[in-house]
């Protein structure tokens, strides 16, 4: 009887309408179409942003000055470099090794307080004609030299991030990031530490249409 009893039970559980949930597992044709949305998904663009931006890069302009020349500097700081025929001055603010922050370039005599008080500071005497260190001809690696007209420089620099007039004067200003070439490991000898990423700015003015001054900055680490 008990025996005949379980049977009947069982007869009547499967007679039970009981829902079957079929789990697939994954195919592998599913898993190559998720591998390709994962490559052609947004994620590239995402890392991009990230990436620094080195459009307006540029290898910094800069004076080249000769051994003999420097080794007078090396010398003795408090002095500056003036052309053979009197009309450009050009002074350094010197980093630690003897590569530079600053470079100014000038027909007359510094009257700009802010980079008066930067070259005292460095204990260059600006003043002092004796204290001068004779160049044939002061030009950058670039080919800037005073006198050169507005047009002559965005031929070499592009188009300026800032313009403005001061006193009749034309104001011109970029900013770019430093951008790396093999002589970029070549530091000291009152050239700029070069280092990709970092700042150099550009500052020139003009006079009637031709470059009086010239002011560049660069960014150390």
């Amino acid at each position: 009887m008990s025996s005949c009893g379980q049977s009947i039970s069982t007869e009547k559980e499967s007679d039970i309408d009981v829902p079957v949930v079929q789990i697939e597992s994954p195919k592998e044709e599913k898993g190559l179409i998720i591998e390709e949305h994962i490559t052609t998904s947004n994620i590239p663009s995402e890392i991009q942003e990230n990436k620094p931006n080195y459009s307006n890069g540029i290898h910094p302009d800069f004076f080249n000055i000769n051994a003999s020349q420097f080794s007078q500097f090396k010398e003795d700081g408090s002095k500056w470099f003036i052309s053979s025929d009197g009309k450009s001055n050009l002074y350094f603010v010197p980093y630690t090794d003897y590569s530079i922050t600053t470079a100014i370039l000038t027909e007359k005599k510094i009257t700009d307080p802010e980079l008066i008080s930067l070259l005292q500071f460095e204990g260059i005497e600006i003043n002092n004609h004796k204290k001068t260190i004779k160049i044939d001809r002061i030009q950058t690696e670039k080919g800037i030299r005073l006198g050169l007209s507005i047009n002559e420089v965005k031929k070499i620099f592009g188009t300026p991030d800032s313009v403005s007039k001061v006193n009749d004067r034309d104001l011109l200003r970029w900013r770019f990031v430093m951008l790396e070439n093999e002589e970029s490991n070549k530091v000291g000898g009152l050239k700029p530490f070069i280092i990709e990423g970092l700042e150099y700015v550009a500052e020139m003015e003009f006079a009637e249409n031709k470059l009086t001054k010239v002011v560049y900055k660069y960014e150390v680490p």
